[in-house]
């Protein structure tokens, strides 16, 4: 075993097998370790960044409230995903109550393939503590070889490698050689002592306190426990840690104890293994079980939105009609993208939203809806025409404009872009991460609407309204106990709809008295236009702000904003911005993901060369063929393992799933599944296989070869669709499309089935072509995909189709009718 434990003198004693890598990319501590553990073998010692050891576990200091704001933490992160703060705040607050005791740790997983789990363990209690005269890197170090030992405990061999930084000497000021000599001292204990719980750890460590602090940078201490502490058998609950018999071992009412290591419940992680500080968050693209998730509500909170599940899924499960607005087979008018519904709740935890801003509903049309409040993905500059045409958004930065320029509510939107150019006003992507980083929530009362009017914006609004009600009250539920800045908020209520919700968040504030809250009501951008701009409305926010204790906002940031964000609240501060430049890059991708697949066919019907040598190729395992495209797409491996672990939990879900789901897939293996899952990922694979299939160069297949032929067998495994499906693009297309011409598709190419959801993704202005294709072999990959809002339907690369019908309608649109020759493709 990989882990083996034996009676040893009365102690549970630890015969490890385990892979330890010591690594920073401070110097000084490279060459303390290198002192400290020159006589210790089986410690790697390395100079460089955690980000880049491949191994099962990595060990990231943090401090008492799991906050990864500062530090390795943050770098961690960021590498991560705001996610993973998530998950170690929930293990926190589940395991010890919302604060980690120094000598403590907790091990969750880290949604990743590298590494599989992250173990936070606090040197300090504040962020920026300086702990340079305390034991803690040793009490840290030593926690977290207990939480490795835990989680082997709980399933063995689950860690069998784990990754370590100097501890404390950066932020928490330690001097590297004190530090390694801690490190070593946390260290050795485990080489030498195995324990119950985090209580005879800490015991153990601070019996020998006065030997540890009088050590300095001279010395290492080695603890000696034999027969201090009482063994407890591993199959019995250990009864809470009494203070020891011995009364050398002093007691430490600093530390607080905390219940038995015993008692902490085991989820399964995607990889097999089981955390044993946290339940486990949903693994990144894969299935919820139906049974427990009838409306697939765990897949639309990743990325951030995972605490906010277990509130809000209640709610919406007990809602009427809870399907038609949220549920996978919801009308394809319904919007926003099914994926980005939740979007605006993941940049932050609760506390951390200062201004809480309820607009009406989303943009009514699918190319615009983000799932952020006014945050219109159609266009990313000021003089784009469609900046003056989205009424919400010209009239709130004209409304920003008037509080930083003083300008006047008439002024013309042409002056208003030369003001923004000429004082160098940051792009509107950028301006939604400048608000999300200074704590502005962007949030529609109603958190979906109808493209096409046929459910009033009345029924969505009413529909989540409780769910609305549930993430005021969290927010609010949450303030109560976070730091003096952060414990107050202002609502701003913009339009009747979100007014609406203002009497309910009054009554809910009742029960959080220490929250100090305000309220501001204002009109509808939307709706009431240039009324918008009346009065000085974010001053007011700035006033409220100001009164609860809290920073203002900068309504009209400059660019270079995000250094004086560092500047002003250090390296914290410029890190969120990174981070949140990062969710909005990612909002903006995963939205125009599907788009793009639906609207690629502008770079179809090009006359190549037939794409030969897939089908000499043998067909390999999933992780093989994409082998020699990871040589080529050097960021691609997390997406590959993300599909890979996707397609052999599907493929197991189908095997016992009831005859109806079951022969749908029937002889599509665990690989085909992966191949379909990689083509959807939000990476750049979809958009490289595609380019290089409409490339004259077809050498630029070579690597792609592999795969080619496992995509080509998924395809043949499902069943076929022989009804008309449809694509579209905002261009005039007709010169390429003549009636009576065969073209051909060379890319893996995405349609729809849904007519409605081709021409919403069109738009409704300017020249359009709309494909109207009747396919001899479609097939539907939405059940294999890491984008389940809509129907999908791929045609494989190489189609060849007839243009039977060109047909010119009014406003700009031409409608295309193609059919597909059955047997004709152009890939061997």
């Amino acid at each position: 075993m990989f882990e083996k434990l034996c009676e040893r003198g009365g102690l549970v004693g630890v015969q490890h097998a385990l892979r330890v890598v010591l690594v920073d990319v401070n110097d000084a501590v490279v060459g303390a370790w290198r002192s400290a553990f020159a006589d210790t073998p089986g410690v790697e010692i390395r100079r460089g960044s955690l980000l880049d050891v491949d191994v099962d576990a990595w060990v990231s200091p943090t401090n008492a409230r799991g906050r990864m704001d500062g530090g390795v933490d943050a770098i961690v992160k960021r590498h991560l995903g705001a996610g993973i703060q998530v998950r170690v705040q929930r293990a926190i607050r589940n395991r010890f109550g919302g604060s980690l005791p120094v000598g403590s740790a907790v091990c969750v997983p880290s949604g990743a393939a590298v590494p599989r789990f992250l173990i936070s363990t606090p040197t300090m209690r504040q962020s920026s503590q300086n702990v340079s005269e305390t034991m803690n890197v040793a009490l840290a170090c030593a926690a977290a070889f207990q939480a490795v030992h835990l989680q082997n405990r709980a399933k063995p061999g689950s860690i069998r490698s784990v990754a370590l930084v100097g501890m404390g000497a950066q932020t928490g000021r330690v001097p590297a050689q004190v530090c390694a000599n801690l490190m070593w001292t946390g260290y050795t204990l485990f080489q030498d002592h195995g324990f119950t719980d985090y209580d005879e750890l800490r015991a153990a460590v601070l019996a020998q306190l006065a030997d540890i602090e009088a050590a300095g940078s001279a010395r290492r201490v080695r603890i000696d426990i034999r027969s201090r502490l009482p063994f407890v058998p591993e199959h019995e609950d250990p009864a809470p840690a009494a203070a020891p018999a011995d009364s050398s071992i002093p007691s430490a009412p600093s530390v607080p104890s905390v219940p038995p290591a015993s008692s902490v419940s085991s989820d399964t992680t995607p990889g097999g293994s089981t955390p044993v500080n946290d339940a486990q968050a949903p693994a990144a693209g894969e299935p919820a079980a139906s049974a427990d998730d009838p409306l697939k509500l765990a897949e639309l909170f990743t990325g951030g939105g995972e605490p906010w599940l277990p509130l809000l899924r209640p709610v919406i499960e007990a809602r009427p009609g809870a399907a038609d607005f949220i549920g996978p087979q919801r009308s394809s008018e319904v919007v926003p993208v099914r994926e980005l519904t939740f979007q605006a709740l993941k940049p932050h935890p609760p506390h951390k939203w200062k201004v809480v801003v309820f607009g009406q509903n989303p943009y009514p049309r699918a190319e615009s809806a983000t799932g952020i409040a006014m945050f219109d993905n159609t266009f990313h500059d000021w003089q784009d025409s469609q900046f003056g045409r989205v009424v919400s958004i010209r009239c709130l930065i004209k409304a920003a404009a008037m509080w930083k320029y003083g300008i006047v509510k008439k002024t013309p939107i042409a002056d208003v872009r030369a003001l923004l150019k000429k004082e160098d006003t940051v792009q509107p992507p950028e301006w939604f991460q400048a608000m999300l980083t200074q704590g502005v929530l962007l949030l529609n009362s109603s958190l979906t609407a109808s493209a096409d009017g046929s459910v009033p914006t009345d029924r969505h609004t009413a529909f989540w309204r409780p769910v609305a009600e549930q993430i005021v009250e969290e927010i609010l539920r949450a303030k109560q106990d976070a730091d003096e800045e952060d414990r107050g908020v202002v609502f701003a209520w913009w339009g009747a709809h979100a007014r609406s919700l203002k009497r309910v968040v009054q009554r809910l504030e009742k029960k959080y008295p220490s929250v100090a809250v305000r309220h501001l009501d204002h009109a509808n951008p939307a709706a009431q236009g240039d009324i918008f701009c009346e009065g000085d409305h974010f001053a007011q926010v700035n006033d409220a702000l100001a009164a609860v204790g809290t920073e203002p906002v900068d309504w009209l940031p400059r660019k270079g904003w995000n250094q004086q964000a560092a500047g002003a609240t250090g390296a914290a501060g410029g890190e969120v911005a990174e981070r949140m430049g990062a969710f909005i890059a990612s909002t903006m991708e995963l939205h125009q993901l599907y788009l793009e697949r639906l609207t690629s066919v502008k770079d179809e019907g090009l006359v190549l060369p037939p794409v030969t040598g897939v089908f000499d190729t043998p067909l390999m395992d999933f992780r093989k063929a994409v082998e020699p495209v990871s040589q080529v797409l050097t960021q691609l491996g997390p997406y590959i393992e993300r599909s890979s672990r996707f397609g052999e939990t599907k493929a197991a879900a189908e095997a016992t799933a009831d005859g109806a789901t079951a022969g749908a897939a029937a002889g599509l293996s665990a690989d085909a599944i992966s191949a379909l899952y990689l083509y959807t990922c939000e990476s750049a694979f979809y958009r490289e296989i595609n380019a290089v299939l409409r490339s004259p160069d077809r050498e630029r297949l070579v690597p792609y070869l592999p795969y080619l032929r496992l995509l080509f067998s998924a395809v043949s495994a499902l069943p076929a669709r022989t009804q008309p499906l449809w694509r579209g693009v905002a261009l005039d297309l007709r010169s390429q499309y003549p009636l009576g011409r065969t073209v051909t598709w060379w890319g893996v190419s995405s349609c729809t089935s849904e007519p409605s959801v081709a021409r919403a993704f069109l738009g409704s202005r300017g020249k359009r072509t709309l494909f109207e294709v009747t396919p001899a072999r479609a097939v539907g990959i939405r059940r294999f995909s890491a984008f389940t809002g809509e129907e999908e339907y791929i045609l494989a690369p190489g189609t060849q189709l007839e243009v039977t019908e060109v047909k010119a309608e009014r406003g700009g649109l031409c409608t295309v009718r193609l059919t597909e020759l059955e047997g004709q493709g152009l890939v061997s």
